[in-house]
């Protein structure tokens, strides 16, 4: 690991630890907490050498990601919403805050175990193979980094091709949602089906890709990918989407990976400020009635006359701890039946989600949590998931590495942006939202094994002379 990769996992340990302790102070008993939540710590500890770097390994990031939901949320967020800032007012009781950390802390325990499983099956398969070979054992590749000095090396035509690739998202939901982004009058778009929405949110992945491009372009080249980013933006703000938000992000980051510098460093900061400011611009405009660009932009100048937008984006990160909670143990139980309809990869027209989905809902504008949800199945529904996730997350870990060592940067950082876009919506989104990004990965697994399927066959077979 480099020393800026070490320095930054270190910074992030040690937010979750004063996290940690706010919330051990805030709730008054502070062993309990520190056993609470210090239980997934000490076992991310113990197996984090099987695991990639910090920066690159999905597991320990998403595992990360919950326990700072856990304390952060705890702390300061267990009542949201008396103040308008977000879509729904929600309030834990002192035992519902501690049985929500509690299962925040088993999904990141039960998660780390079901990816170490996996990665102990994967890599004792691979040194037979290896040995079997008659090679000697590989040696842990140090460099094994999303953020390298030398940044994204590929000709001109190889960034055009990640360009097209990016904008096919964008190009497919323009065709399929057509007239409906301009203006329509309910906020949804096609409740009679999914396919407009699946594709939409592969833009997110697209964002990344346009970042990459965009920071490896200069001159008269950066047209493309900015007119790229501009359409990403008009379309999340035109359908109303969270992932408006995470749009500057990830393309930061994309830039990041590109080419590393002080620049794109300010640029990841400035990338965090620009989501939390936009982070209440979709909850504000998907409220006044009339839906898609031309209102939305009609209705801008209200929401930045009322101010307070980074109080309002704080509200609306806090608002995870409660939502969950509330999902888990104020909400009635929920049939099981519905847990396999969400899990189910075959679009929601086909199998009745659209049916259902508004019954998962705190009210309108405020989905069920899918980590809450999984509570409220029961407890084995929750362990269960979390398990065959962390296993998941362990294949991808293992294939991360693996396209890393083959300087293939790009798709491994796509791999582990998908997780932690699974991570934001099982927190604020129904368990379905959630569970799309982990197909969505498995979709990329499988691709890029097709490809390299087919460069093996083509290497394979006799050249004409």
């Amino acid at each position: 690991m480099t020393t800026a990769a070490r320095t930054a996992l270190y910074g992030a340990g040690a937010v979750a630890t004063v996290a940690l302790t706010l919330a051990a102070v805030h709730a008054g008993d502070a062993l309990l907490w520190i056993a609470l939540l210090g239980t997934p710590l000490a076992v991310a500890v113990v197996v984090r050498r099987r695991f990639l770097d910090g920066w690159v390994s999905p597991l320990l990031l998403v595992a990360l990601a919950l326990l700072l939901t856990a304390g952060l949320g705890a702390a300061f967020g267990r009542s949201v919403g008396d103040d308008g800032g977000v879509s729904a007012r929600l309030a834990l009781t002192d035992a519902e805050t501690l049985r929500t950390a509690l299962l925040l802390a088993v999904s990141a325990t039960t998660l780390l175990i079901g990816g170490a499983v996996a990665l102990t099956v994967l890599r004792h398969g691979a040194e037979r193979s290896r040995r079997r070979a008659g090679s000697a054992r590989a040696r842990r590749d140090a460099s094994r980094t999303l953020l390298p000095d030398a940044g994204f090396e590929a000709d001109p035509a190889t960034r055009l091709v990640v360009l097209g690739v990016s904008a096919l998202p964008l190009l497919a939901t323009v065709a399929v949602q057509g007239p409906d982004l301009v203006e329509r009058s309910t906020y949804l778009i096609g409740d009679a089906g999914s396919a407009g929405g699946v594709i939409s949110m592969l833009g997110l992945a697209g964002a990344v890709g346009c970042g990459l491009v965009l920071g490896s372009e200069r001159g008269a080249r950066l047209l493309l990918p900015i007119t790229l980013a501009a359409g990403y933006l008009v379309l999340f703000f035109a359908l109303g989407s969270r992932r408006l938000a995470l749009l500057p992000l990830l393309m930061a980051v994309g830039a990041h990976v590109a080419r590393p510098s002080r620049a794109t460093r300010i640029g990841l900061v400035a990338a965090l400020v620009a989501a939390l400011v936009l982070l209440p611009i979709p909850l504000y405009v998907r409220g006044i009635g009339a839906h898609g660009l031309l209102p939305y932009a009609a209705a801008l100048p209200d929401i930045v006359a009322q101010g307070d937008l980074l109080g309002g984006a704080a509200d609306n990160l806090l608002i995870s701890f409660p939502l969950v909670g509330a999902t888990a143990f104020q909400v009635a139980p929920l049939p099981l039946d519905y847990f396999f309809l969400q899990v189910n990869p075959l679009p929601g027209s086909m199998i009745g989600w659209y049916d259902v989905s508004d019954s998962l809902r705190i009210n309108l504008d405020t989905p069920f949590s899918g980590a809450g949800e999984l509570a409220n199945y029961g407890w084995g529904v929750l362990v269960g998931f979390w398990f065959v996730v962390g296993g998941f997350l362990g294949v991808v870990d293992h294939r991360i590495g693996v396209l890393l060592d083959a300087g293939r940067r790009g798709v491994a950082l796509v791999l582990t942006a998908l997780p932690l876009v699974f991570t934001i919506l099982m927190l604020q989104y129904n368990l379905r939202s959630g569970v799309r990004m982990l197909i969505y990965a498995a979709a990329v697994l499988l691709a890029v094994r097709a490809v390299d399927a087919l460069r093996a066959v083509s290497l394979r077979l006799p050249r004409r002379a």
